[in-house]
């Protein structure tokens, strides 16, 4: 029975969960979900002060879309400790969403989620290292170094440039097809489908090399790389639908 009341509280502050009315959470003294969130945002819960720049953000529920609104909410669940919230306000200064561009701060504020181990927040890193576009000094080893560890704790774009970077000899990567594969087929996995695409074409490079020919069956991965096609082709890459049905 204890098992069963804890499954209907919040695990991080033990308020019974909400229940949904006309399409809106409710809890059980007749606060909205959004109303609760503004009262723990009060008292400095940053994953309080995060759900509200979400909401803010994307404009979902009882919320009207207001980039500065999500700006100012997750500047404040930055300020609380909130590792996604840093992340976000950091993508807010790389967009001038809600803010003005600002390479500096957005950097400083994608450091400080790393160092929670925010998986996305090491991949912006990366890409500022990687890039001189950014403005700050080139260190493709931190970059590769950071970009290894997104991708070890599941991030998919940080999965799917480890790929490319192993596929197309870039960033430091030494030119390792197999390698190349693997971090792209993690991505794919979970629905990246520009990795779907790309994963397909390590493939068909993987075929000819081994095979000598593309349409040898057996033990080719060629038949793979087809069926990766098709599927990033139903999700709406025509592209790839159309070099599926090409490929034989």
């Amino acid at each position: 029975a204890g098992t069963s009341k804890s499954l209907n509280k919040c695990l991080l502050c033990r308020t019974p969960l909400p229940v949904l009315k006309n399409g809106q959470a409710f809890f059980r003294d007749g606060e909205s979900e959004f109303e609760k969130y503004k009262k723990w945002s009060r008292k400095g819960k940053g994953f309080a002060s995060y759900m509200i720049g979400k909401r803010y953000s994307e404009g979902v529920q009882d919320c009207k879309q207001d980039f500065f609104k999500a700006f100012e909410y997750f500047k404040l669940a930055s300020e609380q400790g909130n590792d996604k919230a840093m992340t976000d306000l950091g993508v807010c200064l790389i967009q001038g969403e809600g803010c003005k561009v600002d390479y500096k701060k957005a950097k400083i504020w994608f450091e400080k989620a790393a160092k929670k181990e925010n998986a996305k927040a090491m991949c912006y890193l990366a890409y500022f290292l990687a890039d001189p576009q950014f403005g700050f000094i080139v260190d493709f080893r931190k970059a590769q170094s950071l970009l290894l560890r997104s991708a070890t704790l599941g991030f998919p774009p940080a999965q799917e440039r480890v790929g490319l970077g192993y596929w197309k000899a870039e960033y430091g990567y030494p030119k390792d097809l197999d390698r190349a594969a693997d971090y792209l087929q993690q991505a794919a996995d979970q629905g990246e489908v520009s990795s779907m695409m790309a994963l397909a074409q390590v493939l068909l490079e993987k075929a000819e090399k081994e095979y000598g020919s593309l349409n040898i069956m057996g033990e080719s991965p060629m038949p793979r790389a087809i069926n990766w096609m098709r599927r990033a082709g139903r999700l709406g890459d025509s592209e790839a639908d159309r070099r599926a049905k090409i490929t034989v």
